[in-house]
């Protein structure tokens, strides 16, 4: 466990739709390679699903249309700090479910589910950075 902070894992530059090796193409989001625009194009349903890059985005538009303390952000706040922390780039996960908090929190008061929603990924992102006494406390606020 520990911190993602300049990290890059390196990934096998295997295409994500058609499985070639050596795919020159990068996502933004780094987790996906292709071998060519069409193969990106093909696959992009599915990538769209788990690309942090792509849901970064939708977040600052959505961040620009509704303000930032709108719940809906919180929202797109909380699935980037999942995908995230199942990406392994934790500093970054902590980040936004630390901000989806703030929000629902602000919108929600704090005894809503979706607080513990929030408290929950971010308990388990300090479980995995190694952060023992802030995952437990964190987990302990989650069951309240």
């Amino acid at each position: 466990a520990g911190s993602s902070v300049g990290m890059e894992v390196n990934r096998p530059k295997i295409c994500g739709r058609c499985g070639a090796v050596g795919a020159p193409l990068r996502c933004p989001c780094k987790v996906a390679y292709y071998c060519n625009i069409e193969c990106q194009k093909s696959a992009w349903a599915q990538h769209r699903l788990v690309c942090t890059f792509d849901l970064q985005k939708k977040l600052e538009r959505d961040r620009a249309g509704w303000g930032r303390d709108n719940p809906e952000v919180a929202k797109a706040a909380l699935e980037l700090g999942r995908l995230l922390l199942k990406q392994d780039k934790l500093d970054e996960g902590e980040e936004w479910a630390l901000e989806a908090l703030r929000i629902v929190r602000l919108a929600f008061g704090e005894f809503h589910f979706a607080v513990a929603e929030c408290l929950h990924i971010l308990g388990e992102i300090y479980d995995r950075q190694g952060k023992v006494e802030e995952a437990l406390t964190t987990h302990k606020q989650e069951l309240r």
